[in-house]
Protein backbone atom coordinates (compact mmCIF):
# COMPACT_ATOMS: atom_id res chain seq x y z
CA UNK A 1 0.00 0.00 0.00
CA UNK A 2 1.36 3.41 -0.95
CA UNK A 3 0.64 6.81 1.37
CA UNK A 4 0.90 9.59 -0.17
CA UNK A 5 0.79 13.63 1.15
CA UNK A 6 -0.45 16.15 -0.46
CA UNK A 7 2.64 19.05 0.40
CA UNK A 8 1.45 22.16 -1.22
CA UNK A 9 -0.81 22.82 -4.05
CA UNK A 10 0.27 25.57 -6.46
CA UNK A 11 3.63 24.20 -5.87
CA UNK A 12 6.44 21.94 -7.45
CA UNK A 13 7.88 19.36 -5.34
CA UNK A 14 11.69 19.86 -4.27
CA UNK A 15 14.15 17.91 -2.35
CA UNK A 16 16.20 19.70 0.85
CA UNK A 17 18.39 21.65 -1.51
CA UNK A 18 15.67 23.03 -3.03
CA UNK A 19 16.19 21.05 -6.25
CA UNK A 20 13.64 19.92 -8.42
CA UNK A 21 13.58 15.73 -9.52
CA UNK A 22 13.79 13.57 -12.40
CA UNK A 23 10.18 12.48 -13.46
CA UNK A 24 8.21 10.37 -15.52
CA UNK A 25 5.03 12.33 -17.29
CA UNK A 26 1.65 10.63 -18.11
CA UNK A 27 -0.76 12.69 -20.09
CA UNK A 28 -4.85 12.90 -19.70
CA UNK A 29 -4.40 11.79 -16.18
CA UNK A 30 -8.43 12.72 -14.83
CA UNK A 31 -7.18 13.92 -10.78
CA UNK A 32 -4.92 14.04 -8.42
CA UNK A 33 -5.55 10.45 -7.29
CA UNK A 34 -5.76 9.26 -10.64
CA UNK A 35 -1.88 10.47 -10.84
CA UNK A 36 -1.32 8.24 -7.77
CA UNK A 37 -2.72 5.37 -9.38
CA UNK A 38 -0.45 5.83 -12.41
CA UNK A 39 2.75 6.48 -10.72
CA UNK A 40 2.71 3.04 -8.88
CA UNK A 41 0.46 0.81 -10.93
CA UNK A 42 1.78 1.81 -14.73
CA UNK A 43 5.70 1.57 -13.85
CA UNK A 44 8.38 -0.76 -13.79
CA UNK A 45 8.46 -2.13 -9.84
CA UNK A 46 12.07 -1.65 -10.07
CA UNK A 47 11.77 2.21 -10.44
CA UNK A 48 9.22 2.47 -6.72
CA UNK A 49 12.49 1.98 -4.89
CA UNK A 50 13.38 5.62 -6.34
CA UNK A 51 10.20 7.31 -6.36
CA UNK A 52 9.11 10.07 -3.98
CA UNK A 53 6.45 11.32 -4.79
CA UNK A 54 4.27 13.09 -7.97
CA UNK A 55 3.58 16.73 -8.90
CA UNK A 56 -0.41 17.07 -10.90
CA UNK A 57 -0.75 19.67 -12.96
CA UNK A 58 -4.66 19.81 -12.75
CA UNK A 59 -5.31 22.77 -16.09
CA UNK A 60 -2.93 19.90 -18.20
CA UNK A 61 -4.43 16.90 -16.83
CA UNK A 62 -0.79 15.82 -16.31
CA UNK A 63 1.24 13.52 -13.97
CA UNK A 64 4.93 13.40 -13.48
CA UNK A 65 5.99 10.79 -11.36
CA UNK A 66 8.97 11.82 -9.14
CA UNK A 67 12.81 9.90 -8.79
CA UNK A 68 15.66 10.54 -7.60
CA UNK A 69 18.23 11.88 -9.81
CA UNK A 70 19.54 9.33 -11.77
CA UNK A 71 17.24 6.83 -11.82
CA UNK A 72 15.43 7.08 -15.17
CA UNK A 73 16.84 5.41 -18.60
CA UNK A 74 15.82 5.04 -22.20
CA UNK A 75 15.42 1.57 -21.14
CA UNK A 76 13.20 1.18 -17.92
CA UNK A 77 10.90 4.70 -19.09
CA UNK A 78 9.33 3.99 -21.98
CA UNK A 79 5.86 3.77 -20.42
CA UNK A 80 5.63 7.35 -19.58
CA UNK A 81 4.19 9.79 -22.65
CA UNK A 82 7.53 12.29 -22.02
CA UNK A 83 10.68 12.33 -19.42
CA UNK A 84 13.18 14.83 -18.27
CA UNK A 85 16.45 13.08 -17.07
CA UNK A 86 18.30 16.68 -15.94
CA UNK A 87 17.10 17.44 -12.57
CA UNK A 88 19.26 16.66 -9.28
CA UNK A 89 17.13 15.96 -6.70
CA UNK A 90 17.46 13.41 -4.13
CA UNK A 91 15.85 11.94 -1.14
CA UNK A 92 12.38 12.85 0.53
CA UNK A 93 10.60 15.71 -1.06
CA UNK A 94 11.21 18.06 1.50
CA UNK A 95 9.22 21.56 0.03
CA UNK A 96 7.90 22.61 -2.85
CA UNK A 97 8.31 25.94 -5.01
CA UNK A 98 5.61 28.28 -6.12
CA UNK A 99 3.98 27.08 -9.70
CA UNK A 100 0.45 27.67 -10.53
CA UNK A 101 -2.23 24.67 -11.33
CA UNK A 102 0.48 22.08 -9.63
CA UNK A 103 0.26 19.89 -6.94
CA UNK A 104 2.97 18.30 -4.74
CA UNK A 105 2.70 14.87 -3.12
CA UNK A 106 4.67 12.90 -1.28
CA UNK A 107 5.53 9.66 -0.77
CA UNK A 108 4.80 9.14 3.22
CA UNK A 109 4.81 5.53 3.23
CA UNK A 110 4.85 1.79 2.03
CA UNK A 111 3.39 -1.23 3.47
CA UNK A 112 3.54 -4.44 2.10
CA UNK A 113 0.25 -6.58 2.49
CA UNK A 114 -0.36 -10.06 2.41
CA UNK A 115 1.88 -12.96 3.58
CA UNK A 116 2.82 -12.93 -0.46
CA UNK A 117 3.43 -9.40 -1.04
CA UNK A 118 0.75 -9.28 -3.00
CA UNK A 119 -1.67 -6.50 -2.95
CA UNK A 120 -4.95 -6.40 -3.04
CA UNK A 121 -5.74 -4.08 -6.40
CA UNK A 122 -8.75 -2.02 -5.51
CA UNK A 123 -6.85 -0.78 -2.25
CA UNK A 124 -3.35 -0.05 -3.20
CA UNK A 125 -2.75 3.65 -3.13
CA UNK A 126 -4.12 6.08 -0.74
CA UNK A 127 -3.97 9.86 -1.35
CA UNK A 128 -4.53 12.50 1.78
CA UNK A 129 -5.85 15.41 -0.41
CA UNK A 130 -8.60 17.07 1.64
CA UNK A 131 -6.04 19.88 1.96
CA UNK A 132 -6.04 20.59 -1.89
CA UNK A 133 -9.85 20.28 -1.97
CA UNK A 134 -9.89 23.51 0.23
CA UNK A 135 -7.44 24.96 -1.49
CA UNK A 136 -9.33 26.73 -4.04
CA UNK A 137 -9.63 24.35 -6.78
Amino acid sequence: KYKFELVKNNAQCVDGKNRYYEYGEYKKIKNFSKCADACVKNVWPSLLKSFRGYDFDCSNKRCRCLYDRGTLTDRNSKRFDKTSRNKDGNGSIRDAKKKSDMYCAKLESTKFVGMTGEFDVDEDVETESTRALRGGI
